[in-house]
């Protein structure tokens, strides 16, 4: 697939002329350097997350849906399934791609790279994990750095806060919008891994565009970082019962059913099941029956996402 892992490979950066200052460019040889090192690890797992930001476009315009913004409100766990990863998916017309580090808290790894600033925020959340990512996006044939990510996780693997730093930009107007954009990174970002660690999802290789086999659970560990993996969801839905027990569909009206996580860790259970206590992931469907009628919305499912009803 063509990818800015490629772009990286070949070592294709560019760094903006409002960024170019002494500070900027000794940033930008570093990060680039860190980011070649990872296009070449083995051990960094490549996925293409294209999947989670068509989930989260806006039915309304080819933006982002504010309600998943609100990353502070998906379920837990939010623990990346690996180390070391590299994501990548096109937003709109513009790739963009993630190496993601996972550490513990108290990793030397880590700790030695924390500035005391940095420090003195994360303390009091008293987080298990912190999640170090550095962005790039496309640009002219380039890989142009976005931004630093900093995340940290509770112990149950839920989100506490974040922080972001790019490169020092004299544009403030530019500035100021990169800093909306970075948010946005954040929320695709939070929403792939919960993904990952929803019970019915998982990654398979992709070997000239075809998935191989029938793929992995997305925490196992066994696939490694030679190829590039997709991400594959199963059913998490059944069909209700009658009162007499026999399995039907409810009669309602026909209508789609946007994608959203539904939360089963805690009660009974998926199914009423126990061992079924997980998060898991819904995409969107269509439900009901034509016979009831039709729910007509303001948005129709395309084959490349929502997007407006004529």
């Amino acid at each position: 697939m063509s990818s800015l892992l490629a772009t990286v490979r070949k070592g294709r950066f560019y760094l903006p002329e409002s960024a170019l200052t002494p500070e900027g460019m000794r940033l930008s040889q570093e990060i680039s350097r860190r980011a070649v090192d990872a296009a070449y690890d083995d051990r960094c797992i490549r996925v293409n997350a294209q999947s989670v930001f068509d989930d989260m476009r806006s039915p309304e315009n080819d933006g982002w849906a504010i309600e998943t913004l609100d990353y502070a409100a998906i379920p837990a766990p939010l623990t990346p399934p690996y180390e070391r990863m590299w994501i990548e998916a096109i937003f709109t017309t513009q790739r963009v791609a993630c190496i993601l580090r996972r550490f513990a808290f108290a990793d030397p790894r880590w700790v030695g790279r924390m500035s005391a600033e940095l420090l003195d925020t994360i303390l009091p959340d008293n987080p298990a994990w912190v999640l170090h990512g550095l962005v790039f996006v496309e640009y002219e044939g380039s890989a142009m750095f976005g931004e630093e990510q900093v995340l940290w996780l509770a112990e149950d693997g839920r989100f506490c806060r974040s922080c972001r730093a790019g490169i020092p930009d004299k544009d403030e107007a530019r500035a100021y919008a990169n800093k909306l954009i970075a948010r946005c990174h954040t929320a695709w970002i939070v929403h792939t891994l919960a993904r990952f660690n929803c019970a019915n999802v998982r990654i398979a290789p992709v070997s000239h565009g075809k998935q191989k086999g029938k793929g992995t659970c997305a925490r196992d560990g066994h696939n490694r970082g030679t190829e590039w993996h997709t991400i594959v969801v199963g059913p998490a839905r059944a069909p209700q019962k009658t009162e007499a027990g026999h399995m039907r569909h409810a009669e309602i009206r026909s209508h789609w059913v946007r994608g959203h996580y539904a939360d089963y860790s805690k009660g009974a259970g998926l199914f009423g099941k126990e061992f079924l206590r997980a998060v898991f992931w819904v995409p969107e469907h269509r439900r009901g029956t034509e016979n009831a009628g039709r729910v007509i919305a303001d948005y129709r499912i395309a084959s490349g996402g929502v997007e407006n009803a004529a």
